[in-house]
C-alpha cells in the first residue's frame, strides 16, 4: 500500500547570512509521523513500512545510522524499531529501506515517527535530507492472508532552531518554533487497504530436503516476488518444522 511521499530534514530554509538579514534563515528539524488504525474487527495485523529513496550518499543517504523509527501504540511507549540495511534497487538506484514490523490489534491505532538521529553533529550539520516515498505491507506469511482495511494519517513535526543554538549561556533568548502539517496521502484518502498476502508456494516435497540452504533454493524457484530475508525466515521456520506432524498434515491441507 502506497502510503505518501516523506522529507526528513535537519537544514537551513535559507543562506546563514550575517544578522539581522540571516536570523530568520534558522535550521529546521523535521520529522515524519504516521499514525496507522487496524479498522479489522477481528484480525490481528502484523505490518511494516519500506522507505524508498533515491540513490545518495553522505548526508542524503538514509541509514540506520541517520535515522530513528520509534512506535508507540498507548501501552507501548518510544519503541525503537530496527532500520533495515538499504536494497539497491535496479535499474535506477533507488534504495529500498524496510523497519521491523509492528503487530496492530484489532481496532488500535499506533504511532510511528521516523526521524533524524539528533546527536549534536547530526544537529550542527546543515545538509541533511532524507526524501522518498513511504509504503506498508503485512508481513508475509507461510498462508495466505486477505487484505485488510486502515486508516492512516501522515504529517511533518518539527522545529526551528535559533541560529545560536546549541549556546551554553542561559541568560541569552533563543527563538524556537514548531511546525506541524499533514501530508497528502497517494490514494487521495485516510481509508486504505493494504494488499494481501499470497503465502508461501510449498508445493514439493520439503520433508526430504536435507538442509536449510537446499530448502531455500527450492523456495525461490517456487517464490521469486520473495526477498532474500523472507526465503531464508521461511526455510528457517519449515526446517525446525518438519518433523512435527501436526505442522506436516496443516502443510499438506493448506
Amino acid at each position: 500500500m502506497l502510503v505518501s511521499n516523506f522529507e526528513i530534514l535537519v537544514n537551513r530554509f535559507g543562506p546563514a547570512l550575517p544578522t539581522p538579514e540571516g536570523a530568520v534563515f534558522r535550521r529546521i528539524v523535521q520529522g515524519y509521523f504516521l499514525t496507522v488504525t487496524n479498522l479489522e474487527p477481528k484480525r490481528t495485523l502484523y505490518l511494516y513500512a519500506k522507505m524508498t529513496t533515491t540513490s545518495a550518499t553522505g548526508n542524503r543517504a538514509l541509514s540506520p545510522s541517520n535515522l530513528n523509527c520509534l512506535f508507540d501504540n498507548g501501552m507501548i511507549t518510544n519503541f525503537p524499531k530496527t532500520i533495515g540495511a538499504s536494497i539497491t534497487y535496479s535499474p535506477s538506484g533507488a534504495l529500498m529501506t524496510s523497519i521491523q514490523s509492528f503487530t496492530l490489534a484489532p481496532k488500535e491505532t499506533c504511532l510511528l515517527a521516523f526521524l533524524p538521529k539528533t546527536d549534536p553533529l547530526i544537529l550542527q550539520n546543515t545538509d541533511v535530507e532524507y526524501r522518498g516515498y513511504v509504503e506498508l505491507f503485512q508481513t508475509f506469511s507461510l498462508w495466505k492472508k486477505p487484505s485488510a482495511q486502515l486508516l492512516v494519517t501522515p504529517e511533518y513535526r518539527g522545529t526551528y532552531l535559533d541560529n545560536a543554538f546549541p549556546n551554553p549561556n542561559v541568560l541569552d533568548e533563543l527563538d524556537f518554533d514548531q511546525l506541524a502539517y499533514s501530508v497528502p496521502l497517494a490514494s487521495g484518502q485516510a481509508l486504505n487497504t493494504v494488499e494481501a498476502v499470497k503465502g508461501v508456494i510449498w508445493d514439493f516435497d520439503f520433508a526430504a530436503v536435507k538442509d536449510i540452504s537446499a530448502l531455500s533454493k527450492a523456495l525461490k524457484i517456487k517464490n521469486p516476488d520473495l526477498d532474500d530475508v523472507e526465503i531464508n525466515e521461511a526455510a528457517e521456520f519449515v526446517f525446525n518444522m518438519k518433523s512435527d506432524p501436526d505442522f506436516l498434515k496443516q502443510m499438506k491441507g493448506k
